[in-house]
C-alpha cells in the first residue's frame, strides 16, 4: 500500500517527468547492528523506532522485577540514580552506535530522517503528562501479565531523550550535519485534531485510539 501511495504522489507531482529508478528495502535484524553493504543506501527514514533501546540497562536486571511489581516501566522519581543514569548511558552507546553504522552504509551525501519519541525537559523527571501516561501504559502491561497474555522478560526497556541529548551525540560523533533538528508535539489520539489538551468529545472512542496507538 505505501509503495502505490509513493508511486501515485509522484505521478502527481511530476507529470513531465519520469521518476528515478529506486527500490525500497525493509530487512530483519536489529538496527543496532549492521544491515546493509557499506555505502549503500540514499535514504534512511526511521519513524518511533530509536526511543527503544538494545537491551535492558544492566542497572535494572537485578530491581526489574521490583520495579514492575510497582507498576514502573519508565524512569520516575522514585528510581535510584543510579538506575537512571544506567538508562542515559545505554542511550548514549545505543545512538552512538547507530549514527556509526548508517554512516558506514550511507553513500556519499546520503541522508537520514530520524523521528522518535523524546521529552520536552533536560532533566530526565520534569514532564508529569508523560509519566501520567507511561503510569497507565504499565497498569496495562502489568494486567497482561497477570493474565498470563505477556511475559514478564519480554518488556523492553525503553528511554526517552531530549532533544539537547540528540544534538549532543550527534555532533559528538563529527559523522553527521544536521539540517534540521525540531521537537513537535503529536496526539496519543491519531484521529483526534482538536487542539485543546484538555477536551475529549467521546472519550471511550479516544481511548481506544490511544490503546491501538501504543
Amino acid at each position: 500500500m505505501l509503495v502505490e501511495q509513493f508511486k501515485k504522489s509522484w505521478g502527481g507531482n511530476q507529470k513531465d517527468e519520469a521518476p528515478p529508478p529506486w527500490y525500497m528495502c525493509g530487512l530483519p535484524g536489529s538496527y543496532y547492528t549492521r544491515l546493509f553493504p557499506c555505502q549503500s543506501v540514499h535514504l534512511f527514514h526511521s519513524l518511533f523506532c530509536l526511543h527503544w533501546r538494545s537491551h535492558a540497562p544492566e542497572a535494572l536486571e537485578g530491581t526489574r522485577k521490583t520495579c514492575l511489581d510497582k507498576g514502573e516501566i519508565y524512569i520516575t522519581k522514585t528510581m535510584s540514580p543510579s538506575i537512571v543514569k544506567s538508562f542515559q548511558q545505554l542511550f548514549q552507546k545505543d545512538f552512538s552506535l547507530f549514527l556509526k553504522l548508517r554512516y558506514e552504509e550511507l553513500v556519499f551525501g546520503g541522508q537520514m530522517v530520524l523521528t522518535f519519541i523524546g521529552r520536552k525537559h533536560e532533566d530526565v523527571f520534569c514532564g508529569e503528562s508523560n509519566h501520567h501516561f507511561y503510569g497507565l501504559l504499565a497498569q496495562s502491561l502489568q494486567s497482561m501479565v497477570e493474565k498470563g497474555l505477556l511475559e514478564k522478560e519480554k518488556l523492553e526497556s525503553f528511554y526517552l531523550p531530549s532533544i539537547g541529548e540528540v544534538v549532543a551525540l550527534v555532533e559528538q560523533s563529527g559523522l553527521f550535519n544536521m539540517d534540521h533538528c525540531k521537537q513537535f508535539e503529536l496526539n496519543w489520539d491519531p484521529y483526534d485534531d482538536s487542539e485543546s489538551e484538555d477536551v475529549v468529545h467521546d472519550s471511550i472512542r479516544s481511548g481506544k485510539n490511544v490503546a491501538m496507538c501504543v
